[in-house]
């Protein structure tokens, strides 16, 4: 395989928000939000010469979608990102329009995932704006195979917030196209907006050296960091009221463990993009998480930029014995931010032992205290080991309940491909989830009340918004052990769910041992569009919207529920979208619930 081939265009053309005026509409309804990852298969609706348009098949045959650019659609053979399928043999002249939604104006890079056994080349439009040049595509080696997939730069661009129609277009042939990546953009030693208003009172530069120089840890000359020796030394040294800049290239860790901490107070660790800076544990290491404080130990200001955070699980000798789960974080603490970032290579090898990637919940230690300001924003889960012995909690951005929380925030992060082979896979837990986009993987949302081991009853509001959820056999689950509650209101509001053809998932789902009445103080869902992929008709009465049966004659479960402005595409059929409990839901107010066809959507009621 031949290297990749990078080709920087750096463009910075300030755009229209207003919508376009193609007659192009979204795949499925969805339309991918930006920062984000745009599936290269899930070009908009509209027909030849409208969302897309290809002056040859490319051989390639699928169900994944019914119009005729099926016929270029082929097996994924990418196993890092994506879906099922991928564009492939790309003709010159061959283009496909995409759907975006830009959440916050500013420059982007934009990398595509790409496979070529002869080169191309392609270029990027927005709303009829070009937006890039010719960007080369490389020969990344034989066709359509897992080693023969590269991310190539497209360079930057400028998007002002707001719907656009993202256009390629190809300039010569051929290629396949999986994914076209855009990220909020850092250029190492560049400045960066502050989190928290005090300047670092140090600052630093690390580079893989190949020279065998220990440098000063200056731009010009970065500190050694070619071993995970090195690397961990400069943490340990460097790991409080510090900003630590990190040129391209893979440093090795060997993590935390119970005699150092890895993440210090005021430290921002910031790299020179996902998938240029990789921190990487080692195969050696014996540490079961990267970067880390024990639990009765703070990280305020700890923040980490435009990384890719590689547990190794799979290369990892202890996880290969069974020995240990393998993740990236475990910390406490107020004003803690991590941001583009990418998470790849976690896993647990033990039975019984839960793998936490990215989790910041701070323990019943902390009763009575307030972390504020915590958020998780723009990074992207994905590619997770495999041989694993247990499920996956992927991200947790919580508190125990006793522990006082203010801004604990999930946001344009996308979980993709996660559910590998874990007994199950949570995406989500967290107060307030928006705009982030989960694909594939057990629940979208996910909390268990009642298994906190401090206080088990939450006083803070749950919002879930505007997420996208594909393929998830539930998009919110709340299992409740005996002495669970949810003392505040939980939203559930204005999401895309598509749900899988797998028989008795649900959209909303409230189950467990209930012992407390009411188990949840008020349930808000409302303005949410639901689908489905390849549903059966004759499994009807197995798909469900909203469902709270099961819990018997006892008493209200949801103290007030509300069901509004719900709408249910063809693709789900009838029958159990409201499948209520007299018991358990006895305040309930529905109403604007709609099908594609404008009929109403009832509700049904079991005692059960």
């Amino acid at each position: 395989m031949k290297p990749d081939v990078f080709l920087a265009c750096f463009v910075s053309l300030a755009l229209s928000a207003t919508t376009a005026t193609s007659p192009a509409t979204p795949f499925q309804g969805i339309t991918p939000t930006v920062p984000g990852t745009v599936i290269g298969s899930n070009f908009d609706v509209g027909g030849s010469g409208v969302s897309y348009y290809l002056p040859q098949s490319g051989g390639g045959s699928s169900t994944y979608r019914s119009d005729s650019g099926a016929a270029n659609l082929k097996a994924n053979s990418d196993t890092t990102t994506g879906n099922a399928c991928n564009v492939g043999t790309l003709a010159t002249g061959s283009y496909f329009i995409y759907s975006v939604n830009v959440t916050v104006a500013g420059s982007y890079d934009v990398k595509l995932r790409v496979g070529s056994g002869t080169g191309g080349a392609f270029h990027l439009e927005s709303d009829g704006t070009v937006l890039t040049g010719s960007v080369a595509v490389p020969v990344t080696g034989s066709w359509n195979t897992a080693a023969s997939w590269s991310t190539i730069d497209a360079g930057k661009v400028t998007l002002t917030a707001g719907a656009h129609k993202l256009k390629l277009t190809v300039d010569k042939q051929y290629f396949d196209l999986n994914t076209i990546t855009l990220s909020a953009g850092y250029t190492y030693g560049a400045a960066q907006p502050l989190w928290y208003t005090s300047a670092a009172a140090t600052t630093v530069y690390l580079a893989p050296r190949t020279d065998g120089k220990a440098g000063s840890g200056t731009a010009s000359d970065p500190y050694d960091a070619s071993s995970a020796a090195k690397y961990d030394a400069l943490v340990q040294r460097f790991k409080s009221n510090v900003d630590i800049y990190y040129a391209a290239g893979v440093y090795l860790t060997n993590g935390w463990n119970n005699a150092t901490t890895t993440a210090g107070t005021n430290c921002r660790h910031l790299g020179a993009g996902i998938d240029q800076t990789i921190i990487r544990l080692t195969s050696t290491a014996t540490g079961w998480v990267m970067f880390a404080v024990d639990y009765n130990q703070r990280a305020d200001g700890f923040q980490m930029y435009n990384l890719t955070l590689d547990a190794n699980a799979n290369q990892n000798t202890a996880f290969q014995q069974h020995k240990t789960s393998v993740t990236q974080v475990n910390i406490n603490g107020s004003n803690i931010l991590f941001k583009n970032d990418k998470f790849i290579g976690f896993g647990t090898a033990i039975q019984g032992n839960e793998c936490f990637p990215f989790f910041i919940g701070s323990s019943g230690y902390f009763a009575g205290q307030t972390f504020s300001h915590v958020h998780l924003d723009s990074c992207t889960f994905t590619s997770p080991a495999t041989g694993n012995q247990d499920g996956c909690s992927i991200s947790t951005v919580a508190a125990d309940p006793s522990v006082n929380t203010v801004d604990f925030l999930t946001t344009n992060c996308q979980f993709l491909n996660v559910a590998s082979d874990f007994t199950y896979c949570h995406a989500l837990c967290g107060n307030i989830c928006t705009y982030n986009t989960v694909n594939g993987g057990d629940v979208g949302w996910y909390s268990e009340p009642g298994s906190w081991g401090g206080s088990n009853v939450a006083t803070a509001a749950a919002v879930i918004d505007h997420n996208t959820f594909i393929n998830v056999n539930r998009a919110l689950l709340l299992t409740f052990h005996p002495n669970g509650q949810w003392n505040a209101p939980v939203t559930f509001s204005n999401n895309t769910v598509t749900m899988p053809n797998i028989w008795s998932s649900s959209v909303v789902d409230i189950n467990g041992s209930v012992g407390i009445f009411p188990t949840v103080k008020s349930m808000s869902i409302i303005g949410n569009t639901i689908g489905g992929v390849n549903q059966k008709t004759s499994d009807a009465s197995a798909y469900y919207g909203v469902r709270s049966s099961g819990f018997g004659t006892q008493g209200p479960v949801i103290g007030s529920l509300t069901i509004q402005n719900n709408h249910f595409n063809s693709y789900v059929p009838s029958g159990q979208e409201f499948s209520l409990n007299t018991k358990a839901d006895p305040q309930v107010t529905a109403s604007g619930n709609v099908y594609s066809n404008g009929a109403q959507v009832g509700l049904s009621w079991t005692t059960q």
